[in-house]
């Protein structure tokens, strides 16, 4: 379904945006730490907006 491979798509760019963030900063910058956090919500809550949609 192609809900499913969205889903899959985001999981991946979390993956490759905490990656990246470690890479660049090695999180000791403490804002690069919240901005990581807040992609990381946003992500979560797509991907439960997403789950909801599959369900409707």
């Amino acid at each position: 379904m192609e809900l499913e491979r969205l889903i899959k798509a985001i999981e991946k760019l979390r993956e490759e945006l905490h990656l990246m963030f470690q890479e660049k900063a090695n999180f000791q910058d403490d804002k690069l730490i919240e901005k990581s956090r807040k992609l990381d919500k946003m992500l979560n809550e797509l991907c439960e907006y997403i789950n909801n949609m599959e369900k409707e």
